[in-house]
This record gives structure tokens, C-alpha cells and sequence, in this order.
């Protein structure tokens, strides 16, 4: 991997490899990265910028501080007084959808959908793997350090993501059957109680997708590893009112009943929460997971954010797929979030598409700069703190740092490699 220097700021490398720098039999140098002129926002104490020095040793943030610290470092990146902050969490996304781009416009969710699915039966696993590092280029360089996932062939998914270097949670959904019920607990025994790139969370898709056999599954591995669940929740009125025919009441209550979360959890949309809702989300500190630009082109409607963020319901921000949004941006989603709720401190939306997203992610050591956290962190050519929001585009940020490594994806293999998956697909 080259080490390149962007025009707008250097790095000076003593010398490097993807994981460690090898010195000799038996012997492992961990690389360690100290920024240098860097106007520093934690995160950790509001919207303040710190002018002064970062060091990672390993994947960890070692010191952060004004004055330079005593530190050997095999890299020093000078940031020429750029921005650093903590990388943007995306929480909630389908990345291997990127080969449904611009496709079936203009059409409402259930029939987006019934357009959808015949062409996603055709999907491989080999399509899954790149088709998903085709996305997570697109997060690395608009500064998503870590992603929320959840599609088909979930194994193939975290593989990509660990061969490419992206932190990714990703949801394992049951669907009744022994043998994928198998294959997620092979998953969760690999990954989680190790300290590694991927986390392993539970679901299903929807409460009007789901069988009996699925939400059994769901229920007994939330339990087996007091894990919180995820889905999709009251993203249209009509779901809503569709689970009030079959049930008697709404997605959020019949999911509460079922005890699905006794160990925490939340939704992804959440665009209709009743009242009830609301109170359940509050009481059980649960995450709202608002996809502003996938709801307006699917004309889904847009969730009460100022509310809910007024009422303290804690709020995150996803992208959903590229397939009912086009653009994986968080920038972008940020800015949405900001003018559908303009009464919402610029800061907490920034909160939205950060410290709440890792929350919402249960990857509380990727939340805020601070000493002892994980080094995912991105370099952004901003003024300010709130043009972080109001303005700053996927193309200012300048680099894209998880777990202290600098990642710089092989663009061109990956790209020629999902391009030719796409094509199949949608021949």
C-alpha cells in the first residue's frame, strides 16, 4: 500500500505495512501516528476545537492535547489545520445495494420493493463481497468510519469489511430454518467476544416479513447472547396500520411484548412512533434510526426528529441502501436531517451522524476522541464546527483513520470488480 501524501497535507512516514511494521524474527513494531496542527473536536465536550496534537498508538488514541506529547512515532501527519473529528457512523444501510443505483425511480416502498426482490434472488455470495467494498469506498472517503449493515449473505459481508479494513456491525437475520440459525451462531462465536473489525448483531427485516420461525430464532439468540434487536419500524403509515389489523397494535408494542428488547435495541425509519411509541423508545432507551433521503425519494414521509430529539428520544442517522437513496453520504443525510429540523442545535445533528450512531451501534469505544478510544477518526477541510453541517461534501475530507490505520482502498479492482456483478444482475 503507497503512502501518498493529498496536496494538502504530508506525512512523513519512518516506514509502514497494512497492520504492523516487522523489524526482525518474531519481533512486531505497532504503527504509531501522531497528528500534528490539528484543531482537534473530540466530541467529548461539545462543539469545542482544540488546537494541538493527537497521538494513536496501535488502534488506540493515546494523548490528546496543546502542547506535544513525548511520542515515537512511525508516522506524523501534519494537518495543516484541518479538522480532526471522529469518523461518521452510518446506522443503517443494505451496502451491497450499490447495484441497485437509479433503479425503479419514483415508486413508492411496497412497490419499490416488488421490484426489487426478483432481482436480488439472483445475488451471490462472490456478488456480495464486492458489491459491498464498492460501498464501503464510498464511506472511507466521506469519512464513514464504521456502517450498520444488514443484507443477504451477512458472512460475506463482514469478510469484505475486514479485508478492506472498515468497522462494520452487521445484522444476522434467522429465517426459521436450522441451517441458517447454524451459520449465525458460527458468526456470533467467531466475532463476538473478540476485539476485531466486526460485530455481530440481530434482527429481522420487518414485522410484516417475519414468520413465527423467524421471530422464535430472533428472540432465543437475543437471548442465548443478551444481544438488542433491530428492525425495520413504522417506516409508512400503512405498515403501521396493517400491524393494528393483524395484532391490535403497532410494530414498537408487538415487538416489546415479544421481550425483544430486554437487552435494548430500536428501529430503523421510525417515521409514525405513536405516543405509546415514544414512551417505550424513552423507558427503554432505545434508538431512533432516521434515513432522511431514503424517505423522501420512496415518499415514505418524515420523522418528527425536533420531537423526538425534545422528548429525549436518542436519534441516529443512516443512509439506507443506495438502491432508495442514491447517495451514501452522511454529509448529506446530516444536512437533510438539518433542514426537515432547523430548531435542532446544528451540534446535535452532528451528534445524529457520530456519538449516536456509534451508541445506536453498541461500539461505545468508536464514540468520541478521548484517551483510550479506538483511532477511528477522519481529517476534514471545514472553517467551523457548523459547516460541518451546513456545508462540507464527501470530497473535504482528507483522510479516514479506523482502528489506527489510514485506509486507502484498492478503488479501481474493487470498482472493475462490483461494475461487473452490477451488469449481470440487471441484465
Amino acid at each position: 500500500m503507497k503512502n501518498e501524501a493529498h496536496p494538502l497535507f504530508s506525512i512523513s512516514l519512518i516506514s509502514s505495512s497494512r497492520k504492523a511494521l516487522r523489524i526482525g524474527y518474531n519481533q512486531v513494531q505497532i504503527m504509531r501516528t501522531l497528528f500534528t496542527n490539528a484543531r482537534i473536536l473530540t466530541m467529548a465536550d461539545g462543539p469545542v476545537l482544540l488546537k494541538g496534537y493527537l497521538a494513536v498508538d496501535g488502534s488506540t488514541i493515546s494523548y490528546i492535547g496543546e502542547k506535544k506529547p513525548f511520542f515515537r512515532a512511525n508516522q506524523i501527519i501534519d494537518c495543516h489545520n484541518m479538522i480532526l473529528m471522529p469518523g461518521l457512523k452510518n446506522a443503517h444501510t443494505h451496502s451491497a445495494m450499490v447495484f441497485l443505483r437509479h433503479f425503479a425511480e419514483g415508486l413508492p416502498l411496497q412497490e419499490w420493493l416488488s421490484q426489487v426482490y426478483p432481482i436480488e434472488a439472483k445475488l451471490t455470495e462472490d456478488d456480495i463481497y464486492w458489491l459491498s467494498q464498492a460501498a464501503y469506498v464510498e464511506y472511507i472517503k466521506g469519512g464513514t468510519t464504521a456502517f450498520f449493515d444488514m443484507y443477504f449473505f451477512p458472512h460475506m459481508i463482514a469478510k469484505a469489511a475486514e479485508d478492506l479494513g472498515i468497522r462494520c456491525v452487521n445484522l444476522y437475520m434467522p429465517n426459521g430454518t436450522p441451517e441458517r440459525r447454524q451459520l449465525i451462531e458460527d458468526q456470533f462465536e467467531k466475532y463476538l467476544h473478540q476485539d476485531c473489525l466486526v460485530r455481530p448483531m440481530i434482527g429481522y427485516h420487518a414485522e410484516y416479513t417475519a414468520d413465527e420461525g423467524t421471530l422464535k430464532d430472533v428472540k432465543d439468540i437475543a437471548d442465548k447472547y443478551s444481544l438488542p434487536v433491530f428492525t425495520h419500524i413504522s417506516e409508512t403509515q400503512a405498515e403501521v396500520d396493517g400491524c393494528f389489523k393483524r395484532r391490535g397494535m403497532s410494530p414498537v408494542e408487538f415487538m416489546d411484548k415479544r421481550g425483544f428488547f430486554e437487552y435494548g435495541g430500536g428501529g430503523y425509519h421510525c417515521i409514525y412512533l405513536t405516543d405509546h411509541d415514544q414512551e417505550i423508545f424513552i423507558n427503554k432507551n432505545l434508538y431512533a434510526v432516521s434515513c432522511p433521503g431514503s424517505n423522501m425519494k420512496l415518499k415514505d414521509g418524515t420523522a418528527p426528529l425536533t420531537k423526538y430529539w425534545k422528548e429525549g428520544i436518542i436519534v441516529a442517522l443512516g443512509t439506507d441502501g443506495a438502491s432508495s437513496n442514491e447517495s451514501l453520504s452522511m454529509w448529506r443525510e446530516m444536512r437533510l436531517a438539518h433542514e426537515q429540523n432547523p430548531d435542532i442545535p446544528l451540534y446535535e445533528i452532528l451528534k445524529m451522524g457520530t456519538v449516536n450512531g456509534a451508541h445506536a451501534m453498541y461500539i461505545d469505544d468508536c464514540d468520541v476522541l478521548a484517551k483510550g478510544k479506538k483511532a477511528d477518526l477522519i481529517q476534514v477541510d471545514a472553517e467551523d464546527v457548523d459547516s460541518l453541517i451546513l456545508k462540507i461534501k464527501d470530497d473535504d475530507v482528507k483522510l479516514t483513520m479506523i482502528n489506527g490505520m489510514v485506509i486507502r482502498p484498492d478503488e479501481k479492482t474493487i470498482l472493475t470488480k462490483s461494475d461487473a456483478c452490477k451488469k449481470r444482475l440487471r441484465s
